[in-house]
Order: structure tokens, then C-alpha cells, then sequence
């Protein structure tokens, strides 16, 4: 999938797409961060606290309202900001490759 493909991918983006992993994506905890990293594109992203609880509920298909209401009960922030949160954080990571739109 090219990247002006995930650039419209993640311009469609809405409470109910659905998100998981990328394949090729492999995860891993370094002190208090988690770096993610596709070897085969070459690509990787640092994830906080809140990146990776977002990225560890990905292993299985979820829809961005479904994580929403998780990290606003996880954090203790409104779900619309979470929605925000979580929209911003999946538009990233399908623009570098790292999740895809499930089926």
C-alpha cells in the first residue's frame, strides 16, 4: 500500500473504522516508552503511556470509538477528547504504515 493510499485512508478515518497491527509491526518496551518498528518499510514511532495502551488493544481488531471510550476511562479524560486522542494518534500510525483498516 503506497503512502498517498494511506494519506486518503487516513483522511476517511471515523469513530467506527475499524484498526490492528500492521503484520510486518513489532513492538518493543524500552524503560518507560515503547518503540514500534517496521523493519521491512523502515519506519518506527515512539509510543508513551497512552500510545502504547492504545497500540496493546490493537493486537485485535478495534473501532476508534471502542479505544476512545477505553482511554477516556483508563486516563480520566472526556471521551471526546479521547476520540480526538485516539483519531490523531491512528491517522499517524497508518500514514507510516504501522496499522491498517481491517476488513
Amino acid at each position: 500500500m503506497g503512502s498517498a493510499s494511506q494519506a486518503n485512508e487516513a483522511a476517511e478515518l471515523g469513530p467506527a473504522s475499524v484498526l490492528v497491527r500492521s503484520p510486518g509491526a513489532i513492538a518493543e518496551r524500552v524503560l518507560e516508552e515503547t518503540v514500534v518498528v517496521d523493519a521491512e518499510l523502515e519506519r518506527y514511532v515512539r509510543l508513551n503511556v497512552t500510545g502504547r495502551w492504545v497500540w496493546e488493544r490493537l493486537a485485535a481488531p478495534q473501532a476508534l470509538s471502542e479505544l476512545a471510550a477505553g482511554l477516556a476511562a483508563q486516563f480520566g479524560i472526556s471521551e471526546a477528547q479521547a476520540l480526538a486522542d485516539v483519531d490523531a494518534f491512528a491517522c499517524e500510525l497508518l500514514a507510516r504504515g504501522l496499522v491498517e483498516l481491517a476488513a
